[in-house]
């Protein structure tokens, strides 16, 4: 597996919040719920 650069964690770090707070169950509170 190539190194990720910046451009790809910060896309995957996007894509995992997204999903969590699509499910429901986001680690961090959402200020809209």
């Amino acid at each position: 597996m190539p190194p990720m650069n910046a451009a790809q964690a910060k896309t995957i770090i996007i894509r995992f919040y997204t999903s969590q707070e699509q499910g429901g169950r986001a680690s961090v509170p959402s200020p809209s719920g």
